[in-house]
């Protein structure tokens, strides 16, 4: 793995990634020699550093965002979203069930207006509804969910707090974590834009 100014880690070469001249820079120099995408609906500026999951993307639609806290992870994802919808049209972020408002604030306060979303409760699913472009899930009522979400052909699996899979009987580990895996499996075989993207900003062992 590539890590750039210590909070950004990626599964491929940085060179396939920046300009050819910035590959002679410090990692923070040559970051911002980085182009982003547009990201049509994106109303807060992007750092440097935020850009570049949008610019890795095409390259490899899997990402590990392992920024430290309050370095922008959110952001980040909802950038490669926008800059990407041609082949990113449907969405579904998993992440703690207490963070379900916590992701909708985020849409509103970074792309107001941009993306339709919603928030799936309860264990008892109904259909997705018409027009929505991500949807919002928590783990606690994954399970009950991955069939519906699953004939809903998601093109993009975001999963928050990432570390929790890795903890003794974590969601990864459980009937959610089977079920999250299921979903990851279904995005990887929907499309050539498919993909994952793994949040965390917690160091764990390996």
């Amino acid at each position: 793995d590539t890590s750039v100014t210590g909070v950004q880690t990626c599964a491929l070469p940085i060179s396939r990634a920046l300009p050819s001249e910035a590959l002679n820079l410090r990692d923070d120099d040559a970051l911002g020699l980085v182009s982003a995408p547009p990201t049509p609906g994106l109303r807060t500026p992007l750092l440097p550093h935020q850009a570049l999951p949008a610019v890795l993307w095409p390259l490899t639609r899997k990402l590990l965002l392992a920024d430290e806290q309050g370095l922008g992870k959110s952001i980040e994802a909802i950038s490669v979203i926008l800059a990407h919808r041609a082949t990113l049209r449907r969405v579904v972020i998993v992440c703690p069930s207490g963070l379900t408002a916590t992701w909708t604030a985020e849409f509103q306060e970074h792309a107001p207006g941009a993306l339709h979303v919603t928030v799936l409760e309860g264990e008892q699913p109904s259909d997705v509804p018409a027009h929505t472009d991500v949807c919002v899930v928590g783990w606690s009522v994954l399970h009950a969910w991955e069939p519906t979400l699953s004939e809903w052909t998601p093109d993009l699996l975001i999963v928050d707090e990432g570390q929790l899979g890795k903890a003794r009987g974590g969601p990864w580990g459980s009937q959610r974590g089977e079920a999250a895996q299921q979903l990851a499996a279904t995005v990887r075989l929907h499309g050539a834009g498919g993909g994952v993207i793994v949040m965390t900003g917690t160091h764990i062992d390996t």
